[in-house]
């Protein structure tokens, strides 16, 4: 039978339901969520990401469409630890439309963050399923081989910026030969105090990269990314 046919029989008897708040969803949106919780994100305005909350050196840009609380959380924790990896098709739309209004250039290629070796699990595939589906919107070459995780780290979501950047010393690694001169824009899910994007980025600098700037889905309010530079715990995620 066509695996087409099949999806939409499937769908007419088990009708989806929205991810985030249970509501039943149409056959066209199943395994998504539905609008009125897409509405309800919270957004990250320009004005606050990048006069109060300015990207981490050496990143030259740092865009995210949402901040990372309320219905955010729950999405993100749907997407990375639940196994809904249909939901980075429409969070990968969102990030490209932020990209194309507050990049400061074309990309010339993608960089999804690269997963630790010793992770396994859908949260592996979050960033480059991200990055795949970005590279499409923008009409830009994925590189996941650019660069690679070669050292396991431990969790670093109670860890606060200054422990992060300790851990995260010597984690990557870059070709040279594929990031020389060329403006890399890094994908991932999360940004919490900029760690781990800003790691990637010296060692993507030090290989000869003309630019590094990063998009995420969302960024942690700066208030708790504050009390993480400090030194507290940021507990909203286990990313950088």
């Amino acid at each position: 039978m066509n695996r087409d046919l099949l999806s939409r029989m499937l769908a007419s008897l088990f009708p989806g339901c929205c991810l985030l708040c249970g509501e039943e969803l149409p056959a066209r949106a199943r395994f998504s969520a539905c609008p009125a919780c897409w509405a309800g994100l919270p957004l990250l305005e320009p004005a606050a990401a990048s006069d109060s909350h300015p990207p981490p050196d050496p990143l030259s840009a740092l865009v995210a469409p949402y901040r990372y609380e309320g219905g955010t959380v729950k999405l993100h924790r749907r997407m990375k630890f639940a196994g809904a990896l249909e939901l980075t098709i429409p969070c990968a739309g969102r990030m490209a439309a932020a990209w194309q209004v507050r990049g400061p250039w074309r990309p010339d290629l993608l960089l999804p963050v690269p997963p630790d070796p010793l992770r396994w699990g859908p949260r592996r595939r979050v960033s480059r399923a991200l990055a795949r589906i970005l590279g499409q919107r923008l009409g830009v070459a994925v590189a996941p081989r650019a660069a690679r995780k070669i050292r396991h780290t431990r969790p670093l979501s109670t860890l606060g910026a200054r422990q992060r950047r300790g851990r995260l010393a010597g984690a990557f690694a870059a070709r040279a030969e594929l990031v020389e001169g060329r403006r890399i824009l890094l994908i991932d899910d999360v940004s919490t105090t900029g760690s781990t994007l800003a790691a990637l980025a010296e060692v993507l600098h030090r290989s000869g990269a003309g630019a590094v700037a990063a998009c995420v889905l969302a960024r942690t309010p700066r208030r708790i990314a504050a009390a993480a530079h400090g030194g507290s715990p940021a507990r909203a995620a286990d990313s950088g």
